[in-house]
């Protein structure tokens, strides 16, 4: 093998593994979808035996039946879970509001500001120009913060739920195919 033929090797060699670690960061998102998609399948792969004994060896169908299973002994309790789990958020959300339009949170903030130690600390504030000032801008910045965080907050939520809902169709996809060709990966491990 001449030098240029070795260094065209390397060339090649070297833009083969580029690509390969491209490909990796482009799918990386989506490992913890197979990861989860395989332990599933090995998990319930005897009762997916169970199905092609059932259906006398079509592995379809018997694939069909397992995933289906699947989806609604794992991923809609899961479901539930989560909206249960948003549903209370949003009654604790409504408790808040009602509290504040009530006027119980004025209530409150009136009761705290009866304490002794607060309406001297409000009268050192009063009567402090540059301080009054100071706690004027840091409400302020405290109040952009907020507004940031809640944006932020919104936009990964929504990026999430998008993640999530393609990694369970991801998942439910990988598991049909473990099932309908993974007796092989079964027998292996």
């Amino acid at each position: 093998m001449d030098q240029r033929t070795q260094i065209a090797a390397y060339f090649f060699f070297t833009i083969f593994l580029y690509v390969l670690y491209q490909l990796i960061r482009i799918f990386s998102p989506f490992f913890q979808g197979f990861f989860w998609a395989a332990v599933v399948a090995f998990a319930f792969y005897p009762m997916h035996k169970f199905f092609v004994r059932a259906v006398r060896g079509k592995a379809i169908l018997a694939s069909i039946l397992s995933t289906l299973s699947i989806v609604l002994m794992v991923i809609a309790p899961g479901f539930m879970v989560l909206e249960s789990i948003i549903r209370q958020s949003m009654q604790l959300y409504q408790w808040v509001v009602n509290y504040i339009n009530q006027g119980k949170f004025t209530l409150l903030v009136q009761h705290i500001q009866s304490f002794g130690w607060f309406q001297a600390a409000q009268t050192k504030l009063a009567a402090s120009e540059p301080l009054q000032a100071r706690f004027s801008e840091e409400m302020l910045k405290v109040s952009q913060y907020l507004t940031n965080s809640a944006t932020t907050l919104f936009t990964e939520v929504t990026k999430n739920i998008f993640f999530i809902s393609l990694n369970i169709v991801l998942m439910v996809i990988l598991v049909f195919v473990f099932f309908l060709r993974g007796e092989n990966m079964y027998r292996y491990v």
